[in-house]
């Protein structure tokens, strides 16, 4: 870099460093081209869809003539991750580069960056990370009202010397100012629970290894259900939709015999017991579909009458929503059913972007339609900590709330201080955050050792980091040199398996070990001490966390500092601490909240912290779904 000897040594230092196998979070990287003298200015302006203003994102590089060859490289693998991680949470139709003209190499940088993301490209055709523009162009089609495959993206330079700052509209920052009256976010949900008096309202989280109900009837929890799943293995989109409607016709089913059994009739009662039977986990779809037809049969033949309607559906699902509609497909559970060469991908899909329509035929119709409310399962995160907020009084929720779900995969969600949940992808867990870990970049996908993301093949995002892979990734990473007694005890317990070409596998038949396999890492920080490599797992789960929280203030800028944590790696108190830990070695004023037992304030919520079966850590965000159907 010219004229600046540190920046380009320290430059050399991160290629050292990824070579080793180190990580080099994108973090430090931008800090490094920041404060680099010398370094050129541009300004990303993304277009939104749906009648959202544009914004600008500034954005340095350092000279690409001063650039040796190992450099240049990192440097175009830093601005596609920009470009990729901007994509990945807004969406978007139009990318500009706002650049000065005449530095040489620049335009080359930018068109090779540009080309990385096959923008010309049909939506079956793109790969890496062009699959950020199918889901920009699915959500603006949704946003707009428009034909699916209507919307194609653009990328374009433009000089920046050929406008003003008042063209460009920068980064918003959410200030009370301009996110809404003080104390909006209480006003707007502490009275939802009040709502559900008369109210017989389904909610739904649906996740990647299962799927949680709660159904409430007049603001108590009558029935639990959960469901475990593969969805990744799945080949068409109706194997997605089936299992959640079957769980729908239960839950319609279960709150008809409640209904009648307030009457204390025999025969009822015997149906209540017999759908209660089937809510755990491990009945199988068929002993399922038995019970609620035999309950359904029996209730209208001895009512006289049809079953009747749940009052809503509230749900989230792990993919990107827009007004109900599921619109990503890019992830990872729809791995199986994009790969099929049987089918039309883009119109098999529609089965499970009208999920809503189809759960809609076990409500009540009303003049304005069935209540079916969807979202993902980060912006329900975000909901549910905030209505509990709200209802308890708290303040600080007035700020929003930002929160994450660390389960099978990452979930982010945004309330903001205006309490709105903003219309954007939000794929926050497809976020770039390592531009190193060389070594770690040769295996493939499926192995577990793999950084490579599941559905992009894109190394170093945040699918393999802070999720249940990022636990399996860093325990077969660490635990052959360190420790190979608990590497050994993974395939004793039949938790990972080798295969003939070298490839390790988590595995699946005839039992999917991935959950299992969580539990028994989870565990070890307590039984092994958490001093040594059990604990560094975790805390390196923290750091990565701490390196999203810094790249989401860059991106979102929100105006809630802290970072409120749900799902199955933050159940356990001990691994829970060894994460915030490993957070304050990054970002020493970062503050991670579990969603746990002391944060259940509405009634709804306590009647499950109380319930004994479950935990609130578990069933949250079902609850939460209850109040969302209600907005």
């Amino acid at each position: 870099m010219k004229n600046d000897i540190s920046a380009g040594a320290a430059l050399d230092d991160m290629i050292a460093e990824a070579e080793l196998g180190h990580s080099v979070y994108i973090t430090r990287v931008h800090n490094l081209f920041e404060n680099n003298p010398h370094g050129i200015d541009l300004k990303l302006v993304l277009d939104f869809a749906g009648g959202m203003a544009s914004r600008s994102f500034p954005v340095r590089l350092p000279l690409p003539s001063e650039l040796s060859h190992n450099q240049a490289e990192l440097v175009h693998e830093y601005l596609c991750a920009v470009i990729y991680n901007l994509i990945s949470t807004y969406g978007g139709s139009t990318l500009t580069f706002f650049r000065p003209l005449g530095i040489s190499g620049l335009d080359e940088l930018l068109d090779s960056a540009a080309a990385e993301f096959y923008s010309e490209k049909s939506k079956k055709e793109r790969q890496g990370y062009g699959r950020c523009l199918n889901v920009a162009e699915r959500t603006a089609d949704a946003l707009d009202g428009l034909a699916p495959g209507t919307v194609r993206f653009v990328f374009q330079k433009k000089d920046a010397d050929g406008i003003s700052n008042s063209h460009l509209i920068q980064m918003a920052v959410d200030t009370p100012e301009t996110a809404g009256d003080a104390g909006s976010v209480i006003d707007r949900l502490k009275d939802l629970p009040e709502r559900l008096s008369g109210k017989t309202i389904l909610g739904l989280d649906i996740g990647g290894s299962d799927i949680k109900a709660v159904l409430a009837m007049d603001g108590r929890i009558i029935a639990y259900k959960e469901y475990d799943w593969f969805p990744a293995r799945f080949t068409v989109s109706r194997q997605l939709a089936d299992p959640v409607l079957l769980i729908a016709r239960w839950a319609r089913i279960r709150a008809a015999v409640e209904k009648t059994g307030l009457l204390q009739a025999n025969e009822f009662i015997e149906l209540r017991d017999l759908l209660d039977e089937v809510s755990s986990a491990e009945v199988s779809d068929e002993k399922l579909e038995m019970a609620v037809l035999e309950a359904e049969k029996r209730f209208c033949e001895s009512a006289n009458a049809p079953l009747p309607g749940l009052d809503a559906v509230g749900l989230c699902f792990p993919d990107v929503v827009v007004k109900n509609k599921i619109v990503g497909g890019e992830v990872y559970k729809t791995r199986g059913i994009r790969n099929n060469p049987a089918i039309e991908y883009e119109k098999d899909f529609r089965t499970l972007t009208d999920l809503d329509l189809r759960l809609a035929e076990f409500c009540i119709k009303t003049p304005d339609g069935a209540v079916v409310r969807n979202t993902n399962d980060g912006p329900m995160a975000s909901f549910t900590s905030a209505v509990e907020r709200a209802f308890s009084g708290e303040q600080e929720v007035n700020k929003g709330v930002f929160a994450h779900t660390l389960g099978t995969e990452l979930g982010t969600g945004w309330l903001t201080a205006a309490a709105e949940l903003p219309t954007i992808p939000l794929e926050v867990y497809n976020y770039v955050i390592d531009l190193g870990s060389r070594k770690e970049r040769r295996y493939q996908s499926d192995d577990p050792r793999s950084l490579n993301n599941f559905n992009t093949g894109i190394p170093g995002t945040l699918q393999k980091y802070t999720s249940q892979s990022g636990v399996f990734r860093l325990a077969v990473k660490y635990f052959p040199e360190q420790r190979p007694d608990l590497y050994a005890e993974l395939y004793n317990k039949g938790f990972i398996e080798n295969k003939d070409n070298g490839e390790i596998l988590i595995c699946q038949n005839p039992r999917d070990m991935r959950k299992p396999l969580l539990e028994h890492l989870m565990a070890l920080p307590e039984r092994e001490g958490e001093d040594g490599v059990c604990g560094e797992i975790f805390r390196e789960i923290g750091e990565y966390l701490a390196v999203t929280w810094d790249e989401t203030r860059r991106i979102l800028a929100p105006l809630a500092a802290d970072r409120v944590l749900f799902g199955r790696l933050v159940k356990n108190p001990v691994c829970f601490r060894l994460m915030q830990e490993g957070a304050k070695r990054i970002a020493g004023d970062l503050q991670l909240v579990v969603a746990d037992d002391e944060s259940a304030w509405t009634p709804l919520m306590r009647q499950l912290r109380d319930d004994g079966r479950y935990t609130v850590a578990q069933f949250a965000q079902a609850v939460g779904a209850v109040y969302y159907a209600l907005l």
